[in-house]
C-alpha cells in the first residue's frame, strides 16, 4: 500500500500579497519662477535688474568665445566668464543661463568670432581660439 495514495493532497492556496505603496511626497509649485529667482541675492546690484546682465557687463573685459554652433534657425554662440557663468548669444540677442534677455548687450556672430556691442557703444570682438588644428 502506497501512502501516498492514502492521503489526499493539501490544496496550495496561494494569497496575493498586497502591493507596497509608495509615498507620495506633495508637489510644491513655485507660482513666481519667471519673476525672481529666490536664490539671487536681492542686492546684486544696479543695471538692468537681472544679475546675468550685471555679471556679463562686469566681466566684459574677459569674456571668451567657447563655441559657435549652427541649428535650424541660424547660428548660436556660447560665451562664458571667468566665473564660469555662460551666456546664449542667438539672432543678435544674449541670453542667460535661465535662457532669460540680458539687456544692454547685443552681438553678431561672425564665421569665426562674435562682436559683442554695449548699449553704451563699447564694442568687444571675441575670436575662435584654436586649439591642436581644430576649433574648440
Amino acid at each position: 500500500m502506497d501512502l501516498a495514495a492514502l492521503v489526499p493532497p493539501t490544496p496550495m492556496v496561494v494569497t496575493p500579497e498586497e502591493p507596497t505603496k509608495k509615498l507620495e511626497f506633495p508637489k510644491y509649485y513655485y507660482p513666481h519662477m519667471d519673476d525672481r529667482d529666490p536664490f539671487t541675492p536681492l542686492l546684486a546690484g544696479s543695471g538692468s535688474g537681472r544679475p546675468g546682465a550685471l555679471t556679463l557687463i562686469q566681466n566684459f573685459g574677459s569674456l571668451e568665445l567657447r563655441g559657435i554652433l549652427n541649428d535650424r534657425s541660424g547660428k548660436v554662440a556660447i560665451i562664458g566668464t571667468t566665473s564660469g557663468e555662460n551666456f546664449v548669444l542667438k539672432s543678435g540677442r544674449i541670453y542667460d543661463q535661465r535662457n532669460h534677455l540680458v539687456n544692454g548687450v547685443t552681438g553678431i556672430i561672425k564665421e569665426n568670432s562674435v562682436v559683442l556691442i554695449t548699449s553704451n557703444r563699447t564694442v568687444k570682438e571675441l575670436p575662435l581660439k584654436r586649439s591642436a588644428g581644430f576649433y574648440r
